[in-house]
């Protein structure tokens, strides 16, 4: 809400939207400039507070009427102390040449300040906390009150309170001529939130970019406060590692602007530790871009399983007042296949490979093919699945140990729970390539062997009578 110098509003009310008081008695005892009657000390008097956030809409300077227009959403649960100034009497002159000189909330509670505040609860000290609708009213007698904010829910988001201000009651009202016995006030908060998510699912293994983002209001400072720095710090799971170096693994927006890394922020790694600073010139765009959101987008690589969730908690500090995100959280696990021969016996080399549902393979921390042990078990742990377990990958078997030959079906659909399962999720049967067609002893096979011996026997024997009747004739 805008505030005027010059008028006791600004000066009273600090800029909260305290009533308007346009005449005031001057130094010496001036009447006022406006025909009022007299303040009526036997009238009750009452503060009505009406806590709202901080928008980037300008304000207006209060009148102290409950009609005075308010942007932002009202807060619940914000206390506040109203304590009266008991050495101010507004049945006093100096009392209003004091307000009409400047007096602020500063000046009294000022260290080494002369006036006195209320201590007496329920006469003129009061504690109020602001209902459903961000309002609270509260009758006091007639007098200066200081009015401290005290704390706020931390659901509320708050972290620049209204800072304390002056309401004096009653406030002259100068249209009507006439004074003000139930004045509101309109203090402002800043207030930010921080939403942590994680990119869209997809099919993919350790050793993977998994890109955390992180969603935040854009805080606007209420009069009189200043916006003097914002950051960021995402404590990473230790199954998670960031490249510091990659420039890019960190890009932040505000509304449409692209911050520059190194001028507009700065990011270190310290351990686990990722914190993201904003500078002078990025506060300047937080600034210039009132009611936006900041989109602080990290980029991780996941590279072990572990117990397959892994977390994702940031915190965000402005003006030193910090607010934590909500949890995200992504899911890996693992499966296992049995491969054994067709009479139960494990088989040990078998390749298989993963696909996802365009028929890429998916390669967990660089390896795209895995084979059985010699128990026969394939283990395959590493894939992203969803929180309930069932996300689905293609397990393709490539080749079957020697000796085996590859079945029927090659391929099947199997749901990635969160971490590993106690039993397998498949078992794969290869049978044995077929003997090889040996002749049958016995059998005709046996009996060509033996007729091709007896036809060589044979033309042996005729050779040999031919050469010896030869012999006879030569002799």
């Amino acid at each position: 809400m805008a505030t005027n110098k010059k008028s006791l509003t600004a000066r009273v009310a600090a800029g909260f939207g305290a009533a308007a008081i346009a005449s005031l008695i001057a130094l010496g005892g001036a009447t006022p400039a406006f025909a009022a009657a007299n303040i009526d000390p036997d009238v009750p008097a009452a503060i009505t507070i009406h806590k709202h956030e901080q928008t980037g809409a300008a304000g207006i300077v209060g009148t102290g009427s409950a009609t005075d227009p308010v942007a932002g959403a009202p807060i619940a649960g914000v206390q506040f102390s109203i304590r009266q100034v008991t050495n101010l009497d507004v049945d006093d002159n100096t009392t209003w040449a004091a307000l009409s000189n400047g007096l602020e909330a500063a000046d009294v509670t000022a260290t080494g300040s002369t006036y006195t505040l209320g201590s007496t609860t329920g006469t003129d000290s009061f504690t109020v906390t602001t209902g459903d609708d961000g309002t609270i009213r509260r009758t006091v007698p007639q007098g200066v009150f200081l009015v401290e904010e005290l704390r706020a829910p931390a659901a509320a988001g708050v972290v620049i309170p209204a800072q304390p201000f002056l309401v004096v009651v009653p406030q002259p009202v100068e249209a009507t001529s006439t004074w003000n016995y139930d004045v509101h006030v309109f203090p402002k908060n800043t207030v930010s939130d921080a939403l942590k998510s994680l990119e869209d699912f997809q099919q993919e293994g350790l050793g993977s970019n998994l890109t955390w983002d992180l969603d935040i209001a854009v805080p606007v400072a209420s009069e009189g406060r200043s916006l003097t720095s914002f950051g960021v710090v995402d404590v990473l799971d230790a199954r998670l590692s960031h490249n510091l170096a990659t420039a890019g693994a960190v890009r932040v927006t505000v509304g449409t602007t692209t911050l520059e890394r190194g001028t507009d922020f700065t990011v270190a790694l310290d351990g686990q530790r990722l914190s993201i600073d904003f500078t002078e010139t990025g506060i300047e765009a937080l600034e210039a871009n009132a009611d936006q959101r900041v989109a602080i987008e990290i980029d991780t690589t996941i590279t072990a399983l572990g117990t397959g969730t892994i977390q994702n908690t940031a915190s965000v500090s402005i003006n030193g007042t910090e607010i934590p995100s909500n949890t995200a959280s992504a899911y890996f696990g693992g499966i296992e296949l049995q491969k054994n021969d067709d009479q139960g016996a494990a088989l040990e080399g078998a390749a298989f490979e993963v696909v996802d549902a365009d028929g890429n393979v998916v390669t967990i921390n660089g390896v795209g093919e895995f084979t059985s042990d010699e128990d026969g078990v394939v283990t395959i742990a590493g894939l992203r699945t969803n929180a309930d377990g069932n996300a689905t990958y293609t397990v393709r078997e490539k080749s079957a140990p020697a000796g085996y030959q590859l079945g029927s079906t090659t391929e099947w659909t199997i749901a990635v729970p969160v971490g590993t399962n106690a039993a397998v999720e498949l078992t794969v049967v290869n049978a044995q390539v077929p003997a090889y067609a040996l002749p049958v002893t016995g059998g005709s096979g046996q009996a060509a062997f033996m007729i091709g011996g007896a036809g060589l026997l044979l033309g042996a024997l005729g050779f040999m009578l031919v050469r010896r009747r030869k012999a006879q004739a030569d002799a």
